[in-house]
């Protein structure tokens, strides 16, 4: 049978072929150089962040930037290292070691893939908006508490690093007293100059021309504050071949240890999973509102799977669309993911000859360029709006927001889906409704109310039939007086039936006939109808005794009592 659903076809090869202009590749051209220029101080703040090394960040830029480019279903997504990332990498790598991450990531890919294999790209969007902005806002927390050390230029510092938000602000705080008065100097400068191109120069690479010029002044003046090359040593030169060694501290012996060691990373991988898939789509979504394109879910998010897994094996970190960055490629004028590839060939450039400069760059500089980014990742604006929301808004918000920022961040997706899956379900069980009849509503079936015999109990049924009713239809059919034979159910309003609702609706069946009362069922619409016959419903009822109307019922129930 021939399928309805569309082709799952990458977004390059979809623009390549509706032909491809010599305007077209000079403006992705443009737009790429832009873009990876803006990427490369990101790229290595994100790194530092995350607790791997400079180089990770640009790895991941190349491999995963051009992979989501090559294979993504969206025209302008630009894939990489993401602040989002920042504290669940941290997390990982914490307990883990980069062996462990490097594993949750390829882990986190296959889950991605599969997603889009099985045309699951809309699922993610169902995620619940408090717990997307509750996480993102713990998120830009996490991200502005592992760069107190470097903004303040603090030199006394636990050996090992604090994995927590609250144990980082203890660090900090005793630390103060070897504190370095230039590192806040500096990293408030960073902020000012990305604040300034930001609010009147928004095409301009602020973020690079800020690094590159309190950098300058830094390296000019002879400020003694702590660099790249002086925290993690001199910057490989060339780019890292593709390989397993990233794997050896996980001491894997044989299939029983991998399997021991994927159970332990099954929550982190699927954070890692469920980030990449709600930050890529989202960014496509925004890339479709800005430059009037319509992104292929699917194809996304199999893009993101793949990268997910080969980036690691090059030494790179998690990665996923990068809202700012695409939405930099949009306004540079792109035509097509070739701007992505152009992208990840700056970051290439630079990771091969740059690095010499790179290792120069103060990290009080870079933590300035990762507050900026964590202000604006924190959705504060949404806060309020969203607390107004309701109660289970007002609950979901915060507690996504503090489990990410004082627990962990798979945990907060977990309980968050969870709880906002169990406030939706209750949401449905409320609007929908199982009662007994009300004369009026007779109406719409042209019935006196005179005409229904006391031996008929009729229950109207209003809203989906799931399970979360079940109980509800329950106690009604458990209250039939001794002297009703009939039970009806009158669907007109049920628009589909859930296979749990149907296994209830098979026990109710068979407890009515224990009382000696027979079940019919009638208006039932062409789904809800469908809905009974798939499940067997109406086997266990019988055809004879589920029918369009009320009045075909009292007809029936006639016929039932002459023949008795």
């Amino acid at each position: 049978m021939k399928s309805d659903l569309p082709p799952r076809r990458p977004a390059l090869l979809r623009c390549l072929s509706q032909g491809y202009s010599r305007g077209d590749a000079l403006a992705d051209l443009l737009a790429g150089l832009l873009v990876g220029v803006v990427a490369v101080p990101l790229a290595i703040a994100f790194a530092i962040a995350s607790g791997a090394p400079p180089i990770a960040g640009l790895v991941t830029g190349v491999v995963a930037g051009a992979m989501i480019s090559m294979f993504g279903g969206s025209r302008f997504q630009i894939g990489g290292p993401t602040g989002a990332f920042v504290g669940l990498c941290a997390a990982i790598a914490h307990t883990h070691g980069f062996g462990g991450l490097a594993l949750a990531s390829v882990m986190g890919g296959v889950l991605l893939i599969a997603l889009g294999a099985f045309r699951l790209g809309a699922v993610v969007r169902f995620i619940p908006t408090p717990v997307v902005v509750g996480f993102t806002s713990g998120i830009a927390a996490i991200i502005a508490s592992t760069q107190l050390r470097d903004a303040f230029g603090i030199s006394q510092w636990p050996a090992e690093a604090p994995a927590h938000v609250h144990d980082r602000l203890i660090a900090v705080w005793d630390g103060m007293g070897s504190w370095n008065p230039w590192a806040p100097i500096l990293a408030v400068s960073v902020v000012a100059i990305i604040l300034v191109f930001r609010c009147y120069l928004p095409r301009w690479p602020g973020a690079l021309i800020a690094i590159v010029g309190v950098s300058g002044v830094a390296i000019g003046a002879g400020i003694p504050v702590e660099t790249i090359a002086e925290r993690y040593g001199a910057l490989p030169m060339g780019f890292p071949a593709p390989s397993l060694d990233v794997f050896v501290d996980l001491e894997i012996h044989g299939f029983g240890d991998l399997m021991t060691k994927m159970r332990e990373l099954s929550g982190a991988a699927l954070a890692v999973g469920l980030l990449a898939a709600i930050e890529s789509l989202l960014s496509a979504t925004v890339a479709d509102h800005m430059g009037g394109d319509r992104h292929d879910s699917d194809m996304e998010l199999m893009a993101q799977g793949a990268a997910n897994i080969a980036a690691p094996l090059f030494g790179g970190l998690p990665a996923t669309g990068a809202i700012a960055r695409t939405a930099t490629n949009i306004r540079a004028g792109a035509r097509s993911p070739v701007a992505g590839l152009v992208h990840a060939a700056v970051l290439l450039m630079v990771a091969i000859a740059a690095g010499p400069l790179v290792q120069r760059i103060p990290l009080c500089a870079l933590a300035g360029v990762l507050v900026v980014v964590a202000w604006y990742m924190s959705e504060l604006g949404r806060w309020p709006r969203i607390m107004r929301g309701g109660r289970s808004d007002a609950l979901l918000l915060p507690l996504a927001f503090l489990l990410t920022v004082f627990v962990d961040l798979a945990v907060a997706v977990e309980v968050g889906v969870v709880l906002g899956m169990f406030f939706f379900v209750r949401r449905m069980s409320l609007s929908t409704q199982a009662r007994s009849w009300c004369p009026s509503e007779l109406a719409a079936d042209a019935v006196d109310p005179a005409d229904i015999p006391d031996t008929v109990e009729i229950i109207e049924i209003n809203g989906p039939f799931f399970f979360g009713i079940a109980a509800e239809l329950r106690e009604l059919i458990e209250a039939l007086e001794p002297h009703h034979r009939y039970a009806v159910l009158r669907m007109r309003s049920v628009p589909f039936i859930d296979a749990t609702a149907a296994a209830s609706l098979d026990d109710l069946v068979r407890d009515c006939r224990k009382q000696g009362a027979e079940v019919f069922i009638c208006g039932a619409g062409e789904q809800c109808a469908q809905d009974l016959d798939r499940h067997g419903v109406t086997e266990r009822v019988g055809q004879a005794h589920v029918l369009p109307d009320l009045p075909a019922v009292l007809v029936a129930i006639a016929a039932a009592e002459a023949a008795a």
